[in-house]
């Protein structure tokens, strides 16, 4: 799938996701957390792939991925109750 709000990398055993919207200082839309969610997916679902490291464009992209992460863990938790 390609992305147009975030790019999607794999090297090696590890996934990296980088928001890329800097000229918008990378805001938390829909699109950009639907692109992150699926990513987040892919990377579970790879067999090889065993991390996911966000790439710093902005300092406040490690803090949009962390609330994005535990929106999936919600998520997960409200779909298996």
């Amino acid at each position: 799938m390609s992305y147009s709000e975030i790019v999607y990398e794999v090297k090696g055993a590890t996934a990296r996701i980088t928001l890329n919207r800097p000229e918008k200082r990378n805001p938390l839309g829909p699109t950009t957390i639907g692109e992150l969610l699926h990513a987040l997916d892919c990377a579970k679902a790879d067999e090889v792939t065993n991390s996911v490291a966000p790439k710093v464009v902005h300092r406040l992209t490690i803090l949009a991925m962390e609330r994005v992460a535990r929106m999936r863990d919600l998520a997960y938790r409200s779909i298996q109750h």
